[in-house]
């Protein structure tokens, strides 16, 4: 997308202009179209104009944003040279870490594509506990509501798949420095289960496989076009509210 600008010089032209009645006029707009109007004046960055043969004095205003030039009875034609000044683009492709899991010694590696529009994404992402036997375990991880983990403390490893969507971007154009966005994801690893029976003291763990469907919402802040601070809070669809989240990272792109 490309932002018009016009000639300054042109528009101090069009001011002193104003005020003055032209009759016959006809106006080409950039999409091609021709309109045969009678110019009274140019006000700013518009243009005051009526019909031809309409007694009723209705005055129109058109933008010069849409005008390329125009000819007049009195003072013959003008035209309206546009130049294309260069828009901020963010990249399209991110990788990035979670710092808030690694304080737990969850290392992670996530990669996440945007879509060519900017308003969706798709991501991967790795984990892996460096911590896996040192953590407050619980005896069933699926009963409802039974646990609420706030890290993913309970995983050895998973690898993430997640689909993004940002409601308020329509394109890749750096229109400001927040972009909101909601999404859900579909987590696949190992976790280690704790388990008790009645002849140990202890618990014993044994190594599970997990499956779970989650919902996000965060933002992400650019302190550049390739530079991003992300925030948001991850949740467990399926099971309900056990493996959540809050994540706080960086994503480079390029």
């Amino acid at each position: 997308m490309k932002i018009k600008h016009f000639s300054p010089v042109l528009i101090l032209m069009l001011i002193l202009l104003s005020g003055r009645a032209f009759s016959q006029d006809i106006i080409y707009k950039t999409d091609g179209t021709v309109m045969n109007v009678e110019i009274t004046s140019i006000d700013g960055m518009a243009i005051k104009y009526r019909l031809p043969g309409d007694s009723s004095g209705k005055m129109y205003y058109l933008s010069i944003s849409v005008i390329d030039s125009l000819r007049d009875a009195g003072m013959g034609s003008a035209t309206f040279p546009k130049r294309d000044v260069p828009v901020s683009r963010i990249k399209r492709n991110y990788i990035g870490t979670d710092l808030y899991n690694t304080m737990f010694q969850n290392l992670n590696l996530s990669f996440e594509q945007l879509s060519p529009s900017g308003s969706t994404s798709f991501s991967v992402e790795l984990l892996i506990n460096l911590n896996a036997d040192n953590f407050y375990g619980v005896r069933s991880y699926w009963k409802f509501t039974n646990n609420f983990y706030l890290y993913y403390d309970p995983f050895i490893f998973f690898t993430k798949f997640g689909f993004k969507s940002y409601p308020y971007n329509f394109s890749l154009n750096n229109q400001g420095a927040v972009r909101p966005y909601i999404g859900t994801s579909i987590l696949l690893g190992q976790y280690r289960k704790e388990e008790w029976d009645d002849s140990n003291y202890y618990p014993l763990y044994t190594k599970k496989f997990a499956a779970v469907v989650s919902w996000n919402i965060g933002t992400k802040i650019y302190l550049a076009d390739q530079f991003a601070i992300r925030a948001d809070l991850e949740l467990s669809v399926i099971p309900f509210l056990v493996f959540n989240s809050l994540e706080v990272g960086i994503d480079i792109g390029f």
